[in-house]
């Protein structure tokens, strides 16, 4: 049998030794010329694999990750059962094998680098007190530390040792912070409503008792500490309807037991005191509905919707003032049970994130949203003027449509700042 890269001996087929390699057995046989198909077609497989990994080689930019299947197709050599010339393939994987192993140790050093820098940088500002702007600045250097890769393992854990301390140093700031300003909050809201129970007393007096009464209560209202706005407004809304009906009104209006009996004029309208009760206890829930947020929250708010509907109108202004903040709340309300829909569909294991985690994953998809809206709102604006309206029900219409526009735009925003309150 003649071939370059085979020789029998002894009745055995070897393939011939290479480099460093002594032959290899390949079989026994007994035909003088064997058919060798077989282990050529082993071979060409072979070069096919190797030149598919040189090919994703060069098309990657992530050279380095091909490195352990360099190897092991490199040590497979030893024992791989075929026929061809082994010599060239197990060079050129050794000079590959130098190169990436060269090209890791070169990135490791960039990566070394961009790691420390990050950590110096998460140092310099562990101690900020800038908590809005730092935290989304360390939440960003979090990121960029993750899509960073490896560096030398004798530099691993120092490195990330010194990351997460500088981290966590300020996160655990803050969040104390955080928790004193809540506790705060508590409390002031507690001084608060000991005022509203004062107020809600006032019944109870002779008129003149009560009217002298409300001054010194709205003195101490107001020495009280700020409190975030919403929660503040909700607090004056309630103190208000305790003490507006003693305190002295002009345009002869006369105070009575009851409030202040309005002087009527000809064709005006008026409140009918039964319906604004109604809706002001609504309204009420409604906030109170918002604030606690029960796993029900959508059909207890669907219920009052309905019950404020059927409550009937109220045409004075005080029955337009509630009407119009029960909407905008009911409207911002709408956008979060949606937004919640959103939030539960989109991202698995939503509800066991952390508070934080919800918060921020719920700002980012309002302010998309927003951005959305917007960008509905500009088309529409743009297309308007391209029409010529015909019609007074058309120009209804168009008018019904911006103001459906900028009503979503507004509730979102006053969602966006609800969260960043929160936050």
């Amino acid at each position: 049998m003649n071939h370059p890269y085979a020789y029998l001996e002894d009745g055995k087929l070897y393939r011939k030794a290479f480099l460093h390699f002594p032959a290899l057995l390949l079989d026994e046989v007994s035909d003088p010329e064997p058919d060798l198909s077989f282990y050529e077609r082993s071979f060409r497989l072979l070069e096919q694999k190797v030149n598919e990994l040189e090919e994703a080689i060069n098309n990657s930019d992530n050279k380095g990750s091909f490195l352990a299947k360099l190897k092991h197709i490199k040590s497979t050599l030893a024992e791989h059962r075929g026929l061809g010339d082994y010599a060239p393939i197990y060079e050129h994987l050794s000079t590959r094998e130098l190169e990436l192993e060269a090209l890791i140790a070169a990135n490791r050093e960039k990566n070394l680098e961009i790691k420390r820098a990050l950590v110096a940088d998460a140092e310099a500002l562990m101690d900020s007190v800038d908590w809005r702007n730092t935290a989304e600045k360390m939440k960003t250097m979090r990121q960029n530390w993750i899509k960073t890769g490896a560096v030398a393992e004798e530099y691993t854990e120092a490195l990330e040792e010194a990351f997460k301390a500088a981290l966590d140093h300020f996160f655990a700031r803050r969040n104390a912070f955080l928790d004193e300003k809540n506790a705060l909050i508590r409390a002031a809201e507690e001084k608060y409503r000991e005022i509203i129970a004062e107020a809600a007393q006032l019944k109870n007096m002779s008129l003149s008792e009560a009217k002298a009464k409300v001054g010194p209560l709205i003195n101490a209202w107001k020495e009280l500490p700020k409190i975030p706005a919403p929660i503040q407004k909700n607090l004056w809304r309630e103190f208000t309807t305790h003490t507006m009906p003693y305190k002295k009104k002009s345009g002869g209006q006369t105070p009575t037991r009851s409030g202040f009996s309005p002087v009527r004029k000809a064709n005006v309208k008026v409140d009918i005191p039964r319906v604004v009760r109604e809706k002001e206890r609504l309204l009420g829930k409604l906030e109170d509905l918002e604030r606690n947020w029960p796993e029900n929250a959508e059909s207890l708010f669907k219920e009052l919707m309905e019950q404020f509907k059927a409550a009937g109108s109220s045409m004075g202004d005080r029955g337009k003032k509630l009407h119009m903040s029960f909407n905008k709340l009911a409207a911002r309300m709408r956008e979060e049970i949606f937004l919640l829909r959103l939030m539960h569909g989109k991202h698995t294991g939503f509800a066991e994130m952390s508070g934080e985690a919800q918060n921020q994953l719920q700002i980012q998809a309002v302010k998309e949203l927003i951005a959305r809206d917007e960008q509905e709102m500009q088309e529409f604006l743009d297309n308007l003027e391209k029409f010529t309206i015909q019609s007074s029900d058309a120009d209804d219409l168009i008018k019904r449509k911006k103001q459906n526009l900028e009503n979503r735009i507004e509730a979102k925003k006053d969602l966006l700042a609800k969260l960043k309150l929160n936050s």
